[in-house]
């Protein structure tokens, strides 16, 4: 005999349905609290800000990975921790090919981190780009020039 299955008028996508002493919360009706509670929380957190940062320090000392990955990505500042102790010349397409060396020499032994180096070599290799169109532009306005003084 074949198994008869019975139809609910409202079947429930979650079968074992909402948790008991847990209410919805609609967000629709906190709507009006928002810029209440905004408003609250920018008076409060000057107050709070030094023992949260305290206590989210502490945490990151005691072990908690979460606190140590947040103090890396957003406290320390990668700029700092790569500066570079020369100042890249940038006049000359060769001053730019030097900088290069320089960079890459770097970036090879570890003192500078690869994604800054990257960065840096994209601006040089602008920069070069730009300063080599202003030679060519040079160098066509005299030919240019000594075929008109030829006609």
């Amino acid at each position: 005999m074949p198994y008869i299955i019975e139809k609910s008028k409202n079947p429930s996508r979650n079968p074992k349905g909402r948790t008991k002493g847990i209410d919805a919360i609609n967000p629709v009706t906190l709507r009006p609290y928002r810029k209440e509670f905004t408003e609250m929380a920018c008076k409060e957190l000057p107050k709070l800000a030094p023992q949260i940062i305290k206590k989210a320090f502490e945490m990151a000392i005691a072990g908690d990975q979460k606190m140590i990955t947040m103090f890396w990505d957003i406290f320390f500042d990668p700029k700092i921790d790569n500066r570079l102790m020369k100042k890249l010349p940038c006049e000359t397409a060769e001053q730019i090919n030097e900088s290069f060396q320089f960079l890459l020499d770097n970036m090879s032994n570890g003192e500078l981190d690869l994604e800054y180096g990257t960065s840096l070599l994209k601006a040089l290799i602008q920069k070069k780009d730009s300063i080599v169109m202003k030679d060519l532009e040079a160098q066509v306005k005299i030919i240019m020039a000594d075929k008109i003084k030829d006609i």
